[in-house]
């Protein structure tokens, strides 16, 4: 779908030209961000990532200004005719937008800026960026946001549940599992083999060392026993990487999940678990609260300064926010038990 000058003189508002459905697959924007003042230009932003769908494209060509300007070589036709009458309080009818300017701006609004591209093939008519976003996920997994670095070899994926993770030749899950209402077992590749056990049991059919490396992520902070549980993950595979959220993630969030049963911090080549206070818990957390705190990070809604900040600095900071820990051959964890 396409917004172009002649829909806006032609009366269309940006409310009507977007259909706000999230279908969108890519958005072409020509002769229009240029002219928007602070109301529209809002509008447009917020419309323009409820129209896309997930990953969708925006193309957005939008004024060089100063190239624009030194382009004219003062023929005031040109600028007319191409920019549209004047304002008052400034010498053109647009908006002198910097291009870094504008990354920030869309950022603010929940976009990955992908670069810059030729305007080839779009009758622009003067200097212009062809800046292309996409619609930031903010579902991303731990491997995704954590960017992790696998290598060549035998992977085994330990407790995947709807989110399996690519390139793995195995996976680890726990049977009670297929008990949960929000896991789906149909997620599970159906090409590669599904050990069905519990590590705080021992998988005794798997041989010592079988993979090459071991993906864990978000699982130690659920079980009862992490060192037995460090143990048999070590038993199993040659090295691996542990993620885990941080105790100040869990804080920060007011502790999303009542089963996590653990803070955990890293220190030097540890990581540290303390057991949780849950006593002290029930005090503190509510479940309505948490519920608000963890929409102000991970939903759409962005129509105040505060969300598009809060959203911004946990999209720019979640890797930080967990724990990230690689190990080869074995790994060490002190327990703390209050």
């Amino acid at each position: 779908m396409g917004l172009s000058e002649e829909s806006e003189r032609a009366g269309c508002t940006i409310k009507r030209e977007f259909p706000c459905d999230g279908k969108a697959e890519r958005i072409i924007v020509i002769r229009v961000f240029n002219r928007l003042k602070e109301d529209d230009l809002h509008k447009f932003l917020i419309n323009a990532r409820k129209s896309l769908a997930q990953d969708g494209i925006l193309h957005l060509y939008a004024i060089d200004h100063d190239a624009a300007i030194a382009w004219a070589n003062g023929d005031e036709s040109k600028t007319s005719n191409l920019y549209g009458p004047k304002w008052r309080s400034q010498n053109y009818w647009i908006r002198n937008w910097k291009k870094e300017e504008i990354v920030e701006l869309f950022r603010d609004y929940g976009f990955d800026w992908l670069g810059v591209f030729p305007t080839v093939g779009v009758n622009v008519q003067y200097p212009s960026f062809n800046l292309i976003f996409k619609k930031s996920n903010y579902n991303k997994t731990p491997y995704e946001y954590c960017n992790i670095q696998l290598p060549e070899g035998k992977i085994v994926d330990i407790g995947p549940g709807n989110y399996p993770l690519p390139g793995a030749i195995a996976n680890i899950e726990r049977i009670p599992r297929i008990t949960d209402p929000d896991y789906d077992i149909m997620k599970l590749p159906k090409d590669i083999k599904t050990y069905w056990g519990d590590l705080e049991r021992g998988i005794e059919q798997i041989p010592d060392k079988e993979f090459d490396f071991a993906y864990c992520s978000h699982v130690m902070e659920h079980v009862d026993n992490p060192r037995f549980v460090a143990a048999e993950i070590s038993r199993i595979a040659k090295r691996g990487v542990i993620i885990v959220p941080s105790a100040y993630k869990e804080t920060l969030m007011l502790w999303p999940e009542d089963d996590h049963k653990w803070d955990i911090s890293r220190h030097d080549n540890q990581l540290i678990f303390v057991k949780r206070d849950l006593r002290r818990l029930s005090v503190l957390r509510d479940s309505k609260i948490t519920s608000n705190f963890t929409h102000l990070y991970k939903t759409e809604i962005y129509e105040t300064d505060e969300q598009r900040r809060l959203k911004r600095w946990f999209y720019d900071n979640e890797k930080d926010l967990d724990i990230v820990f690689y190990w080869d051959d074995s790994f060490v964890q002190n327990i703390i038990e209050v």
